[in-house]
């Protein structure tokens, strides 16, 4: 396996140049498309709005490029996986996801606040049951296999309060104070993470559970990030049913199995581009 820390980033882009040159599709030395509709083929104006209602500003051009027009965007991998989706008969996504009533609403880029300043962290989907209840998907690519430099600011361990425990989440306190206390964590956003689960806990939502959705690859940095959500569940103890990580890879490989043929497109599309060949 390859060593280099940005070894991961490499694979990924290198992955979906080789993809477009397979379909004939025009992208630039960096990787970007001329328009999101040639990165997301079902961008409908809904996914466009809740992309938009983000804080990534993914549709602002900055030097002639819009950061949801790059291949290796991780808005544009969530997007085409889950935001297809949105508007469609939802039956096999349920399965995957394990949620037996069904699924009655698909948002992107939800936001649940931790009662703190500031904005609070973006969800990439929130997908809610027929039940109410609610898996909330925080969707990783690229940025996994890049050093993670995140923090806890001080307004999250206020004088004699403990807000996650305070939240109901005895386990993820804990969990925040041995990062705080500098509990090594280099691949994995811990405090993101923690963020969500303490916006969550706070929201009125009937049940929840995190689900971290990430890329894998064949470099040593995905041993590392394996290895980091381990730890992060174990430190979560009490917690730990609360989030759950699982690859796209795993997901795809599960779903693609229960696809109606009204899917041909959407199968045909995301397999090639992104699971059919993980050897490169």
């Amino acid at each position: 396996m390859s060593q280099h820390p940005n070894d991961g980033v490499r694979w990924i882009i290198e992955m979906q140049r080789r993809w477009a040159v397979a379909v004939g599709l025009k992208v630039d030395d960096a990787g970007y498309c001329s328009s999101p509709e040639e990165n997301i083929p079902w961008l409908t104006p809904a996914i466009r709005a809740d992309i938009a209602g983000g804080d990534g500003d993914e549709f602002a051009e900055r030097n002639g490029r819009a950061k949801i027009c790059a291949l290796h965007a991780s808005a544009a991998l969530a997007a085409n996986v889950l935001g297809y989706w949105v508007g469609r008969e939802t039956s096999a996504l349920a399965s995957v996801l394990r949620m037996p009533s069904g699924i009655g609403e698909i948002r992107l880029e939800r936001k649940y606040p931790t009662g703190l300043g500031g904005l609070p962290p973006n969800l990439d989907f929130t997908i809610t049951g027929l039940d109410h209840s609610v898996v909330a998907v925080e969707s990783k690519f690229a940025e996994s296999y890049r050093p993670q430099r995140g923090a806890l600011q001080d307004s999250y361990f206020p004088a004699g309060k403990m807000l996650w425990a305070q939240a109901g989440l005895p386990g993820a306190q804990a969990a925040a104070e041995a990062f705080g206390d500098g509990e090594p964590f280099s691949a994995l956003d811990v405090p993101q993470l923690l963020k969500h689960m303490l916006g969550l806990a706070k929201s009125e939502l009937k049940s929840w559970r995190l689900m971290l959705l990430w890329y894998d690859v064949p470099v040593a940095a995905s041993g590392q990030l394996r290895s980091e959500i381990e730890r992060f569940q174990s430190l979560l103890g009490v917690d730990a049913h609360r989030f759950e990580a699982r690859t796209y890879q795993d997901l795809w490989s599960i779903l693609v199995g229960q696809l109606a043929p009204e899917h041909s497109l959407y199968r045909y599309y995301v397999g090639p581009r992104y699971f059919l060949d993980s050897r490169l």
